[in-house]
């Protein structure tokens, strides 16, 4: 399966993919966006019938590929000696008994009107919940980045004592050594200018340079961010900040431990 968008105009800025009504139809008959339970983020099924469900125009998906059930490896080979990772990539019965089909990890959306665009939302488990709500980590980054200051943005959701969730923090990198009071003001309206209220980031993590969190393969990782969450004692030389009445201001040790006392509640 693949996807592509030769983009003209302003129309598709920022789909990964654009089709037409009869590339689409060959298109979602190989691959489709699969509805996910957002308790989970796993494909959501029907208690009924066990079945799941594909996801409508405009809402978020995990986008799977067809395989032929009956002979896989012709069309995926899988993980070299690693069966277990092999497997966890195949789904079976999801619309009928006995089908077949390759989970891509990628959370994307159709667009809900006929201009067929194609748009990358987020890795499955990237995106976290706060305030009830499902936060695509992909999504915050975006709108972070446009920000002149901001050389990388790493969005990832931390667990915070005495608080359901995971709240939003951002590993950062600037165009600049140090953030001034100035720049952290305006990364804040910026961002809640741009953002829903829950995606705002409650913390920054500003790191030296940029693609200290990045693979070979130009993919964020954020395991290591999480498990080290704004604890100042894991978190190294970098500088802290939070979202205190509107603006960012330095989050230290004594704010982490009135975190910990349940003393602050976000």
């Amino acid at each position: 399966m693949g996807a592509w968008n030769r983009s003209r105009n302003s129309l598709s800025k920022g789909a990964i993919g654009r089709y037409g009504l009869f590339s689409r139809a060959f298109i979602e008959f190989r691959s489709t966006l699969v509805a996910l339970d957002p308790e989970t983020d796993q494909p959501w099924r029907d208690p009924a019938t066990g079945f799941c469900r594909k996801a409508g125009r405009g809402e978020t998906g995990e986008m799977i590929a067809r395989l032929p059930s009956d002979d896989i490896e012709s069309r995926f080979q899988g993980y070299y000696g690693n069966a277990d990772a092999t497997n966890s990539k195949i789904m079976r019965d999801v619309f009928s008994r006995g089908d077949a089909w390759f989970r891509s990890g990628d959370v994307m959306r159709w667009e809900g009107v006929g201009d067929g665009r194609l748009f990358f939302s987020d890795r499955i488990g990237d995106t976290y919940r706060w305030k009830s709500e499902n936060v695509s980590t992909a999504e915050v980054a975006n709108v972070l980045g446009t920000h002149p200051a901001v050389q990388e943005a790493n969005v990832y959701g931390v667990q915070l004592p005495h608080h359901d969730g995971r709240a939003g923090c951002v590993a950062i990198a600037f165009d600049q050594p140090a953030p001034t009071p100035e720049l952290l003001a305006s990364l804040a309206q910026h961002s809640k200018a741009s953002l829903p209220r829950y995606a705002v980031p409650l913390f920054l993590r500003v790191v030296k340079e940029v693609g200290l969190q990045t693979t070979g393969t130009n993919k964020q990782q954020k395991h290591i961010l999480r498990e080290e969450g704004v604890d100042p004692g894991k978190t190294g030389a970098d500088q802290l900040f939070w979202l205190k009445d509107g603006i960012y201001v330095p989050f230290r040790v004594n704010e982490w431990n009135e975190l910990q006392r349940g003393a602050i509640k976000l």
